[in-house]
This record gives C-alpha cells, structure tokens and sequence, in this order.
C-alpha cells in the first residue's frame, strides 16, 4: 500500500489501515519527555515584529493504564518475548511513571512529533542516510509520528513507497504542501482529512470542545495562519497578509455551529477594527443566511492601489474552501505560502550534505 499519508492517532491507524508484514522499514522518533510545549513557526511580513506561532504538541510522558498498560500487554502476546519480559521487569522495580510510559510505547510504536518550522525537525540528508543504508528501491518505508514529512520526503526521493501518520492537522497540511512543492506531479492518498462537507461536519462533531482541530484544519484550508490565541471575543481563529508587499491584514473567523446568523458578522466587523484589518473572512459548515449575505454585501469593499475592490466581508462556505482552498477567499495579491516553501527535488540521486 504505497505512499499513503494518515491523519489519526497512530495505534489506531496501525492496528486498523496496516496490513501485517507489508512494511520494510520503520523509521520513528518520539518525543522525550522534555516537559516542553513545541510551536510550529510561520510565515509573516518583515514588517511583522517576529514569526506567528501555534502550539504543535506538548512533549509530556505519562503513564495510564488504557495506553501505556495496553502496549505493555500487547508485547506480552506477541512473539516477542524476551522484550516482553525486560519491560515487565522494568514496569515492576521502576514502577509506573512518565519513564516506563516512554519505555512501554516504542514497541508498537509512540505518540507524535513535528515541524519545518518545527522544532524537531531532522534534515534531509541524515534520512536519507538512513533509508539508503537500511532498505531497498521500491521498499516500504513507514514513519507513524512523521510530524513535518522529513522521512516520507526522503523515501520518496529515494524511490521507496511510503506511509506517513500524524495526529495532527497542522502536521499533515504541512506534509501535503512540502511534498507538492518538492515533487512535481507526485500522486499519494490523504486519509482521515475531510474531502466534503459531511466529512467535514464529522470532523467537527468528533472533535473536543476547543474544535481546535476543526479550526486549524479550516483555517490551512484557505491558507490562513492559525491562531493559537484568540482574544476574549473568540471571534479570531486565523490570519493572512496579503498586497504587493504583505502590508495588508485579513482575518478568518471559523464557525462550524448549525446556527449561524447577521449578529456573527457584526463580531466579525468590531474585530476587523480591533485588528486593524482590511478583509474579514467568515468560514462556516452551514450555508449562509439571505440576510447575512446582504449584510456582508453592504459592508463594503476594499481597494488595495492597482488592484480590483474586493468585499470587505467575505462568506466562505467550507464546501467553497474545499474545493479552491486559499482561491476561496478573494485577497488582491494574495494567497501568499503560509508555511515555508519546500525546495523542488530536481535531482533524485543528489543526497543531501549533512551540516557537521
């Protein structure tokens, strides 16, 4: 099953998408317990005051008996029982804790890590290094916390077939755009992602009472920076410089509620004004209503010089958004990268130099 990328929790994936002996080699690299917060970095105009952030994950071990205790069990009714004796030895005189949580999960593999942008991110060449000298062409390579893309960039480059797991929209939209970038015409299969608006209703019906997920998933849709914090107005989930020189501001509000009306738009305006924005976006599962499409419609426009007026206030459907991502959203000079461009791979054969 080559070159495949999953949104999901990689247990589940693993147990559930991943036939038995179809993988040659499994690259991870788990977090380790460093009890530190790790922000994916984006792109913003120089003029900006420093790079936007938003909390990629959190790098804490814990031990609970429904994860850490599972993975001790499944490795005790495995074939691999000698592992399974030195981690029950271990549970036993170490006790349960943030350790033996960490030493637990590695056998049927752990819990995430990201970036390009992302702090943890390993070069290129180190796994190509790896790749090379530890599988075939054509061989399967699986990365199950692969975070930025690194070893799914680097087995594609190599020409292996791969599979890549992340928890974690922000992580798998920058996978998608970095193998875009990189590899013209490349063909691989995105799971877990809504592809429609049921999907998309369904990932926000699932998703916990941030809808964190949703908004970071509906946010990159259009190419809009998240935002990790949104003020007490709650009506700012994203943004995006546009013009010439990234001198203007838009500003996304996401709503997936079946509810919606005119009185979210008057919140959208004051935070437009509170911003000092130009565009206002409003993102929502549900259809518009009659009034607040003419509210939106008599809210204005906004002309950058040289460029045609656009309304001030947009309604974006995420059936729209779906469709023609960042093209959803009308911005003059706009649709500007939100992550940082991968370099296009013109050369397979060209291993990268490591930086020693």
């Amino acid at each position: 099953m080559p070159n495949h990328l999953f949104y999901g929790d990689n247990l589940t994936v693993l147990r559930n998408k991943i036939p038995s002996e179809s993988v040659d080699l499994v690259y991870l690299d788990p977090p380790y317990n460093s009890n530190a917060d790790y922000n994916q970095l984006f792109k913003t105009p120089k003029s900006q005051s420093g790079p936007a952030q938003m909390e990629a994950f959190t790098d804490t071990w814990t031990w609970d008996d429904a994860t850490s205790g599972l993975a001790v069990e499944e490795v005790k009714r495995s074939q691999y029982q000698d592992a399974a004796k030195m981690l029950d030895a271990m549970v036993g005189f170490l006790g349960k804790n943030a350790l033996t949580a960490y030493l637990a999960m590695p056998p049927i593999h752990a819990s995430a890590a990201e970036r390009l942008g992302y702090p943890t991110q390993k070069p290129v060449a180190l796994l190509e290094r790896i790749i090379s000298a530890s599988s075939n062409p054509g061989d399967v390579v699986l990365d199950p916390l692969c975070g930025c893309g690194t070893t799914v960039h680097a087995a594609q480059k190599l020409g292996r077939q791969w599979i890549g797991i992340d928890i974690t929209h922000l992580a798998i939209g920058l996978i998608e755009k970095r193998l875009n970038d990189a590899f013209e015409g490349l063909h691989y299969t995105v799971h877990g992602t809504p592809m429609d608006a049921d999907a998309a209703r369904d990932l926000f019906d699932r998703d916990d009472r941030s809808k964190k997920q949703f908004e970071t998933w509906a946010c990159l849709r259009v190419g809009f920076i998240p935002q990790e914090k949104k003020g007490a107005d709650g009506r700012l989930d994203g943004v995006e410089w546009f013009g010439p020189k990234k001198e203007y501001k838009a500003i996304v509000s996401v709503k997936g509620g079946r509810s919606v009306g005119v009185d979210m738009l008057r919140s959208l305006d004051a935070v437009i004004n509170q911003q000092a924005a130009q565009v206002g976006v409003f993102l929502t599962l549900e259809p518009p209503t009659s009034k607040m499409v003419d509210w939106a419609r008599q809210a204005g426009m906004f002309e950058a010089p040289g460029f045609a007026a656009v309304p001030r206030i947009q309604i974006v459907t995420v059936a729209q958004a779906i469709q023609h991502r960042a093209h959803a959203v009308n911005l003059p000079a706009g649709h500007n990268d939100t992550f940082k461009r991968a370099a296009r791979e013109t050369d397979p054969k060209l291993q990268g130099a490591l930086d020693l």
